[in-house]
């Protein structure tokens, strides 16, 4: 499986030299995207959003959301992500740029997502197609976590208990509008410091990425 796979290069080079490491001693980069369906080989990225966590503070001023211009968006989605054809062209940018900017922002962070597998599958393949250099990311999946953490206890929860807004509600986390890619990188950088907050002691580095982190390198 590929959670599998990803999660058994945990212990690279890079998260072996800070994983003795309190967890607010890092910086991180916690990414959103919307895209036109959960197709990786024919759907499309409309849009990207991210903000930093620095000292353990979410930093609003590192807030972007980019919307991507690969053509006319489907009438079938607009109800759900609402993103329409007037948004991307007045402000949408070539899929390139948006990732070229996100290659920068990525830069000395570690990377922070709700659910992998999609943001996983959709870089992948623009990366590839784009060929941008290719980059190495530490990154921590929210839902893994969570998962993880109610297995601990045994606890059954139905598959759809792991959806953003449900595991917000579950620490008291106000629900927020879905299907913005920057509202919702926010509402996974607060759902990451509430994780954070319940364990017992400062967690590690080591500690966190142990139980829901995986290294993944880009094409």
């Amino acid at each position: 499986m590929l959670m599998a796979r990803l999660r058994s290069q945990f212990f690279n080079r890079t998260l072996n030299t800070i994983h003795h490491e309190l967890w607010n001693n890092q910086k991180y980069l916690v990414l959103d995207m919307e895209t036109t369906g959960l197709n990786v080989a024919t759907d499309h990225l409309l849009s990207l959003g991210w903000v930093a966590i620095d000292d353990g503070i979410i930093k609003l001023s590192t807030a972007q959301l980019l919307l991507v211009n690969h053509g006319a968006v489907s009438k079938d989605t607009v109800g759900l992500h609402m993103i329409t054809d007037q948004d991307i062209n007045d402000q949408g940018i070539p899929v390139k740029t948006a990732l070229e900017y996100l290659y920068q922002a990525l830069q000395g962070r570690l990377l922070i997502v709700h659910h992998a597998p999609v943001e996983i599958g959709f870089l992948t393949r623009l990366w590839r197609q784009i060929a941008l250099p290719s980059l190495q990311i530490n990154l921590f999946d929210t839902l893994l976590f969570e998962r993880i953490q109610k297995n601990k206890i045994q606890e059954y929860v139905r598959d759809d208990a792991f959806r953003l807004n449900n595991c917000r509600r579950r620490y008291n986390l106000p629900e927020y509008g879905g299907h913005n890619a920057l509202t919702d990188a926010l509402a996974t950088a607060e759902l990451f410091l509430a994780q954070v907050a319940h364990i017992r002691a400062e967690p590690t580095i080591g500690y966190l990425f142990k139980n829901a982190g995986l290294t993944i390198r880009l094409p």
